[in-house]
């Protein structure tokens, strides 16, 4: 985490690079962990942090994008000219306007120190009761257990400047029987409030109620979704 001081200095750097008549930058910066189960047991803890940049420049009605995840100055500068080159390179867009003036921005709070800081061992014990509930049904889990800190940021040259910093926890598994299987998931800011218990049991009756399927003729029929076919 940069902090919204670096931030802001960063994003003013990349505006005072741009030329055009009106310039738009958007920073991400993401630190995450990841540890995996599959067969009832952990087999992979991974960690990334990553940075990105994403300059929009606007001459007229033709509008440029190009981005990096370099942070150096000459990659900075070298970003701006990219997007500046593709937007020479566009027709006029004849709805484009503008980019958005100044207006209040409502802080929503939304990192909770906790999830930052979460260790992959604390991760370990939750996978632990998913994979300790699939032994005792003699079923079969698989899934990933996420927690990350994030970074976002919008300015623009007429003057926007927007921070926002974050914090998720995602817990997902799959219970696998015979012939049936079973899925559930849940995220929150905070990942004391995720409770393998419950992620657990609602996989493990789906997979039971799976089991045995029976064909069904090919035709049309009226198919009712949970909410997480619709998540993304």
């Amino acid at each position: 985490m940069l902090g919204e001081s670096k931030v802001r200095e960063l994003l003013n750097q990349v505006l005072a690079f741009s030329k055009a008549e009106q310039t738009e930058v958007i920073f991400r910066g993401t630190d995450s962990a990841l540890t995996r189960f599959a067969n009832s047991y952990i087999h992979q803890n991974v960690a990334e942090s990553n940075t990105e940049i994403r300059v929009r420049v606007v001459y007229g009605k033709k509008a440029g994008v190009a981005s990096c995840n370099d942070l150096s100055p000459e990659s900075l500068s070298r970003t701006v000219q990219t997007a500046r080159a593709i937007a020479m390179r566009q027709r006029e867009n004849p709805d484009f306007k503008s980019l958005p003036a100044p207006q209040p921005i409502t802080p929503v709070q939304a990192f909770v120190e906790q999830t930052a800081n979460f260790t992959a061992e604390q991760r370990a014990q939750v996978v632990n009761v998913i994979c300790k509930r699939s032994k005792e049904k003699n079923l079969v889990a698989a899934g990933a257990f996420t927690t990350a800190s994030f970074e976002t940021a919008v300015a623009n040259s007429l003057g926007v400047f927007a921070y926002h910093p974050g914090t998720y926890a995602d817990l997902n598994a799959v219970m696998m029987s015979d012939t049936g299987s079973g899925y559930a998931s849940v995220t929150h800011p905070d990942a004391r409030k995720i409770n393998p218990d419950a992620i657990a049991k609602e996989a493990i009756e789906k997979s039971l109620r799976a089991r045995n399927p029976i064909t069904v003729e090919p035709g049309e029929y009226t198919v009712l979704l949970e909410e997480y076919a619709a998540t993304d």
